[in-house]
């Protein structure tokens, strides 16, 4: 019998649900963006690192770990794992849906302000690179 984790998806149709995630445009970004941003890092708890009703101003890199999003009253919308970046796009359009990014055990990364993250991305060209992360 397959074992099911929290979420109920076996580790079969997790494999089949994975998304190739673009590490090179990532990889790009983040050598733009780490040397500016704020660090933080959770071990082996839930903490919430982004909320929109007080971080709705930051872009937020995920470099390791297993996050959620969840809206209001705690309804889960996703799991996924890093790399993972959230508010790439808040410095060009507000976004007014309430939502929580959280740790789901040991996580890692930095966050830094959402205008901030705009202007790097046009100082280094990297708009090609951000679209990969926003599409």
């Amino acid at each position: 019998m397959p074992v099911k984790d929290l979420t109920g998806i076996t580790a079969k149709d997790a494999q089949m649900l994975s998304v190739v995630k673009p590490l090179q445009e990532f990889g790009k970004l983040d050598k733009c963006l780490s040397r500016y941003g704020t660090r933080f890092e959770f071990n082996n708890e839930k903490q919430v690192i982004f909320s929109s009703d007080v971080n709705n101003e930051d872009t937020f890199v995920i470099l390791e770990g297993v996050i959620s999003l969840r809206r209001e009253e705690n309804v889960l919308i996703g799991i996924t794992q890093a790399p993972y970046i959230m508010g790439l796009a808040d410095g060009l359009m507000k976004n007014d849906i309430p939502y929580k990014l959280i740790s789901e055990g040991n996580c890692t990364g930095y966050h830094l302000p959402a205008k901030q993250t705009i202007t790097l991305i046009e100082q280094n060209q990297l708009w090609r690179d951000a679209f990969y992360w926003l599409a």
